[in-house]
């Protein structure tokens, strides 16, 4: 008696339909949990979003049911209806934002998105009035934690692969390339931008600490070595005999040599 009562108290549940209010206010509740307390990462696809909250509550099935419908998604194509499932994902997180201010990870997401591309404080402080950005120097707190914690991580990794040999690569890219007229962000698109690839080898040991440079520095016993062995030999041959091109005698030499004038036979034809 009791399992049917169970099953029945379920089944009213899932077939219960929820007010508007009531399905952001639970959407609002799961973002918060995943956001702050799980520190999930955010969900970029509407499907994916949509799955994610029926499995932590099945009533919501119903409003996302209805909030696709609403779109119309019969009369559009396969490129409207992908372009329209990422609307309706943007409108589910801006209502959730609005009844809650913390959970700010898509406008936090997006927010850093524009500040990439140089978009202006005064720009970015507008969309936040609006609801739909954080504010500029919210984003600005928020990348220099990202930036401490990159450098917590690159530490924790040296630390844990000392012992093992690495290889590092270096990309250094300059571009020179200016606006001339600066607006209220930055004086120039001038970039010096440095990319450090460092690859550890954990099958292999690290390169032994062992001094590869001379510790005389200038050897001049050194250089006259090289260069009676390496350089004057070469340097005594001629410029045929080194490359081994032909050797003529000196005659042929000035016939080549001579530069023939053929105007006057010219002028007599």
């Amino acid at each position: 008696m009791e399992e049917t009562t169970v099953e029945t108290n379920e089944t009213e549940n899932i077939n219960a339909i929820l007010s508007f209010s009531q399905a952001i206010a639970i959407i609002t509740n799961i973002l918060y949990k995943r956001e702050k307390k799980e520190k999930k990462l955010l969900l970029y696809s509407f499907d994916e979003f949509r799955t994610t909250m029926e499995e932590e509550d099945a009533r919501l099935k119903s409003f996302f049911d209805e909030l696709y419908l609403s779109t119309n998604p019969s009369s559009k194509n396969k490129d409207s209806q992908a372009r329209v499932k990422g609307q309706l994902l943007f409108i589910c997180y801006f209502l959730c934002g609005i009844r809650n201010k913390f959970v700010n990870y898509a406008r936090r997401d997006l927010t850093v998105y524009l500040d990439s591309t140089g978009t202006s404080n005064a720009t970015i402080d507008t969309l936040a009035d609006l609801g739909v950005t954080i504010t500029s120097r919210t984003v600005t707190r928020h990348k220099n934690t990202i930036s401490e914690e990159y450098t917590r991580t690159i530490d924790s990794v040296l630390a844990r692969y000392a012992e093992n040999a690495m290889v590092l690569n270096i990309d250094d890219y300059h571009s020179i390339h200016t606006k001339r007229m600066p607006n209220t962000t930055t004086t120039s698109t001038a970039a010096h931008l440095a990319t450090v690839l460092m690859n550890p080898i954990a099958t292999q040991n690290a390169i032994p600490n062992t001094n590869i440079h001379n510790p005389v520095l200038v050897d001049a016993g050194l250089i006259k070595m090289n260069v009676t062995n390496k350089f004057m030999m070469l340097y005594g041959l001629s410029h045929n005999r080194r490359w081994g091109f032909r050797v003529i005698n000196d005659d042929t030499r000035m016939e080549e040599l001579t530069i023939h004038s053929y105007d006057i036979r010219l002028k007599e034809k």
